[in-house]
């Protein structure tokens, strides 16, 4: 009806066709990590992991009922540990944050708490008696740079 050949159309559509470009993506500098607080007073406390028991630097942060518990930061996170055993209390990626909700932590489940230490204390004498070793009670002390 409007004497347009289709045909016609679609190859003066095809030749009018530009070529996609390719865009570069561009490279972005890397920023640099963010500075991590430095810790006041450094000591080497001991934690326990999955590989076994292994020295860390860490700060004591407060003491509550005669337990000593220290913050320490593994590269993303602030983790606040209990100096007797070196057990993970809590962590979190604010310094301040952390240290109260430990805080909290350990006040609102004290009793959980000591019955834990029990229980880690009652393991690694077995695992010492299996060995053929007793295990020495120093460990279980909260000394000051000593490996529990």
């Amino acid at each position: 009806m409007t004497g347009i050949s289709i045909e016609k159309f679609a190859d003066i559509a095809k030749q009018n066709e530009k070529p996609e470009k390719i865009k570069k993506t561009k490279t972005r500098k890397e920023k640099p990590p963010l500075p991590v607080r430095k810790l006041k007073n450094p000591e080497i406390f001991t934690i326990l992991s999955n590989n076994g028991i292994k020295p860390t630097t860490g700060e004591k942060v407060f003491t509550y009922n005669g337990f000593d518990f220290w913050i320490r930061h593994n590269g993303h996170y602030w983790i606040v540990s209990d100096a007797t055993s070196g057990t993970y209390i809590y962590a979190h990626e604010r310094y301040k944050k952390a240290i109260a909700d430990a805080r909290d932590r350990i006040e609102r489940h004290f009793d959980k708490y000591i019955a834990g230490l029990q229980i880690i204390k009652d393991r690694a004498h077995e695992e010492a008696m299996s060995k053929g070793g007793i295990r020495d009670e120093n460990l279980w002390r909260n000394k000051k740079n000593s490996y529990r």
